[in-house]
């Protein structure tokens, strides 16, 4: 779809604000020079990407699948939105409306890592 895609950012005349990365090896260069990261699978196992942009403090939007509720903890780490193409919409004029953005709370990666680690361990164990 890369190419029906590009179309598309240049019918609406985008090409100074979205880009394609396509797969990156690292990353966290091109996040830190985004406003907000946003996540709109319709399925995710565990949305690495979601902890990536916590770990930078980015402003987040994801869909409201169970994943991504999971890693956002209902909300605390970034905006839930209904999984759909209004959903996302509604989701991304929040966030560009700075009178409307809320104070996330900052994620510990090291407590994150620390209790995952514990988890391991402990399933080891038994």
């Amino acid at each position: 779809m890369k190419e029906y895609l590009k179309n598309i950012i240049s019918d609406l005349d985008l090409e100074n604000s979205v880009y394609l990365m396509g797969q990156l090896e690292n990353p966290f260069t091109f996040m830190r020079k985004c406003d907000s990261f946003v996540l709109s699978s319709h399925y995710e196992g565990q949305p690495m990407v979601l902890l990536e942009a916590m770990t930078l403090g980015m402003k987040i939007i994801a869909t409201d699948i169970v994943a991504n509720r999971t890693v956002l903890e209902n909300g605390k780490f970034g905006l839930l939105v209904e999984n759909s193409i209004r959903g996302l919409e509604k989701g991304l004029n929040f966030i560009a409306n700075e009178e409307n953005v809320v104070q996330m709370e900052r994620f510990d990666y090291y407590k994150y890592n620390s209790i995952a680690m514990d988890n391991f361990e402990t399933c080891l164990s038994k």
